[in-house]
C-alpha cells in the first residue's frame, strides 16, 4: 500500500517568478516549473483533499489536473496558505433537472478539515470564507476532539488524519496546525510554515514521509547574505529546520515553502541535496520538491 502525495504549489509567500522581477531566480522561472513555484499547496488524490489554498489556488488545480475535489485541510490562516480558499467553491456539478447551480453547490459541496481555532482566525483574515460556510457551498470538520477518517475514492482504504495544533506566537492561541495521516500503516506528517513553536517531539515515530518548511537562509548560494542576522532570528533557520528533520528520522523528508527571498533556482536546491546526500552529518532522505511533482510514500 502506498499513499501518493502531490505538490501543486512549493514556493512561499512569494512565489517564483516575481511581477517586474528580472533576477536570476525569475530569469530561470521563465519557463515554468521546475523553476517557477506558486504557493504552498499539497493534493491527496486518494481522498481528494487539497492542504492549503494559497492565493494561486485554483490556478494550481487546473494547471496539475486535479479532477476530484472532496476536502481541503486548512493549516494555518496567513493568506499564502488559506487566500485561495474561494476555489473550493469553483467546481463543476451535475446539476440536477430541479435544482438551481446554488443548491447543486451545496448537495456536491467540500469539506474543510482543520482545528476551531484555526478557522475562526480564518474567517477573520479571508472575508468569504463566511460566506461560503453559511451558504453551504463549503462544510466544516473540526479535528479538536479526535481524528478523522476520510473515506477512499480509489477503492483502498481510508486515510485518517489527526491535528497537532501549535502557536504562531507565544502569547496567541494555537492558530496553526500539523496533520498526520495514516493509511494502512503508511504514516505521513505535514507541518507546513512558521514552526518555530512546533514541537517536533509530538510527531509519531517511525514516519515514512514528513514535509517541513525549508527554513530562512540567511545567505545564498555564492555565500551573499540575504538579511540581516537581527532578523535571522524571526523564522526558524534552515540550520534549525535540519535539526529537527534529524530529530525526527522520517524515511523521506520534503522541504517546501521555497520563496523567491531565498534566492535559489531548482539547480541550486539539487545541488544542496546532493551535498547533504554525501554528508554523513546531514539527515538522510532530504529533497527539495518542485511544483506538480508526485512521489509515492510507501513503508519504510
Amino acid at each position: 500500500m502506498t499513499l501518493r502525495l502531490q505538490f501543486l504549489g512549493t514556493g512561499g509567500s512569494q512565489p517564483i517568478p516575481l511581477p517586474t522581477c528580472d533576477c536570476r531566480v525569475c530569469r530561470a522561472a521563465a519557463d515554468g516549473p521546475p523553476d517557477a513555484r506558486r504557493g504552498y499547496s499539497l493534493f491527496l488524490p486518494a481522498v481528494g483533499a487539497v492542504i492549503d489554498t494559497p492565493e494561486q489556488a485554483a490556478d494550481s488545480l487546473v494547471r496539475w489536473d486535479v479532477d476530484r475535489l472532496d476536502r481541503c485541510l486548512l493549516t494555518h490562516w496567513h493568506p499564502d496558505h488559506a487566500g485561495g480558499v474561494r476555489a473550493l467553491s469553483m467546481r463543476p456539478t451535475d446539476r440536477e433537472p430541479d435544482e438551481t447551480f446554488q443548491e447543486a453547490k451545496r448537495r456536491t459541496a467540500p469539506t474543510l478539515v482543520t482545528t476551531r481555532a484555526v478557522y475562526d482566525r480564518a474567517c477573520e483574515t479571508v472575508g468569504v470564507l463566511p460566506y461560503l460556510v453559511s451558504e453551504g457551498f463549503v462544510e466544516t470538520r473540526f479535528l479538536d476532539d479526535e481524528p478523522a477518517t476520510l473515506s477512499a475514492s480509489d477503492g483502498g482504504p481510508p486515510v485518517t488524519v489527526r491535528a497537532l495544533p501549535y502557536r504562531l506566537d507565544d502569547d496567541a492561541p494555537r492558530e496553526a496546525t500539523a496533520f498526520v495521516f495514516e493509511r494502512a500503516g503508511v504514516r505521513l506528517a505535514v507541518v507546513a510554515d512558521d514552526a518555530r513553536r512546533f514541537d517536533v517531539s509530538r510527531l509519531p515515530d517511525g514516519l515514512d514521509a514528513l514535509v517541513f518548511e525549508c527554513g530562512t537562509f540567511g545567505h545564498g548560494p555564492d555565500g551573499e547574505r540575504l538579511r540581516s542576522p537581527r532578523l535571522e532570528t524571526d523564522d526558524l533557520s534552515h540550520e534549525a529546520v535540519l535539526e529537527r528533520v534529524a530529530a525526527v528520522d522520517a524515511g523521506r523528508t520534503f522541504l517546501s515553502h521555497l520563496g523567491h527571498q531565498y534566492a535559489r533556482t531548482y539547480a541550486d536546491y539539487r545541488a544542496l541535496s546532493a551535498a547533504y546526500a554525501d554528508d554523513p552529518d546531514a539527515p538522510d532522505g532530504v529533497a527539495f520538491p518542485h511544483d506538480g511533482q508526485t512521489v509515492e510514500i510507501r513503508q519504510r
